[in-house]
């Protein structure tokens, strides 16, 4: 049996190492020219447990399962033992300190009382905070991770290789890419575009999910702290800093309003990525340092630019999930919510596509 995975993300690569664990013949194709290098790299390395998700505990809940499997899994690649806070504004928040420890409770994660050194924080804008295990993802060092497992598994990876075009023919699926216009027969595709299916979904005659499409970035700046600390002020239009995982004395700035740069868009994949303004990355600062001072005096080193893809829903939920369909057995998608649920959610597509066409 063979399948072809589209895209080389952490839930394209965990799919194909479950389909390869099964004895299947993978091909995995990646657009661009190394594996993690589209929204798994230019993420905020937040490994999460839950705690944002005050509004769906089923997505606070599926990151708590999909921890400790991605533990199991790819424990090398974790970065814990730093300090980490979530703060509640004292204005405009959606959430009281009150309502975070009862969900917390609710969902069994832990925490703690606790505020950080005050030059970290604006205590003036805070009502109460607290410290979390939560901890970051070294994209780079998942990336090695994934490529030597997958390797392992005798996982076909083609780089720079980009599918174009798909169809159903004589009870499998022609999958035509760029290192092969003629295309080749698969008894299972798994779509893990993540932002860029839309093309697969025409190909196959399938009505799309709702969802929509937005434009985000992230300034990495440096930041001479003596040790790693992460700050997120919730429950509203406010900001986070969490440190690299990657680099030393660097930090990742996320303001859930102003990182939003354009959209949303809805139905068809946004245009390319245009260029962002030092307007919009001071601005991104600005708002930011209003609950963390340090940041008026920090530089800014890069930026990381990603497509955030995000199902409709009223609840704020972000659950990763696969979708098969009957009347095209062999056929799923992958919807990744939270890195952490990337293993269970691979085991997830074992189970839905293989049966339908053994």
């Amino acid at each position: 049996m063979r399948a072809a995975v589209i895209g080389g993300g952490a839930f394209g690569c965990s799919s194909a190492i479950a389909l390869a664990k099964e004895g299947i013949q993978v091909d995995l194709f990646e657009t661009a020219s190394t594996l993690l290098g589209g929204a798994s790299a230019n993420s905020h390395n937040r490994l999460h447990l839950g705690y944002h998700y005050l509004r769906s505990q089923e997505t606070a809940r599926q990151s708590i399962t999909g921890f400790l499997s991605f533990m199991f899994e790819f424990g090398e690649s974790v970065v814990t033992g730093f300090p980490n806070y979530y703060a509640l504004s004292r204005y405009n928040s959606l959430t009281t300190s009150e309502e975070f420890t009862n969900f917390c409770d609710s969902v069994g994660i832990s925490y703690r009382e606790e505020f950080p050194k005050d030059e970290y924080l604006n205590r003036d804008q805070i009502s109460g905070c607290f410290r979390v295990p939560e901890p970051l993802v070294n994209m780079e060092s998942l990336a090695l991770t994934l490529a030597s497992k997958m390797k392992y598994l005798r996982v076909n990876v083609m780089l720079s290789t980009k599918a174009v075009n798909i169809f159903r023919e004589f009870g499998k699926f022609r999958l035509i890419t760029s290192s092969n216009p003629s295309g080749s027969h698969y008894d299972i595709v798994v779509d893990a575009t993540y932002s860029n299916n839309r093309w697969l979904e025409d190909g196959l005659g399938i009505i799309p999910t709702p969802k929509h499409y937005e434009y985000v970035v992230i300034p990495e700046i440096s930041w001479e702290a003596r040790s790693p600390v992460g700050l997120t002020v919730m429950d509203g239009d406010f900001a986070s800093v969490m440190p690299s995982a990657s680099m030393a004395k660097r930090a990742l700035v996320y303001h859930v309003k102003e990182s939003v740069v354009a959209g949303p868009w809805g139905e068809h994949p946004p245009p390319p990525y245009r260029d962002i303004s030092d307007k919009e990355v001071k601005r991104i600062i600005s708002k930011s340092s209003h609950f963390f001072p340090f940041l008026e005096f920090a530089e800014t080193l890069a930026i990381r630019k990603a497509v955030r893809v995000v199902q409709e829903n009223d609840v704020d939920a972000r659950l990763s999930s696969v979708t098969s369909y009957p009347d095209i057995p062999g056929y799923a998608s992958v919807f990744s919510g939270k890195i952490s649920t990337c293993v269970i959610t691979g085991e997830h597509l074992v189970r839905a596509v293989v049966g339908s066409v053994v």
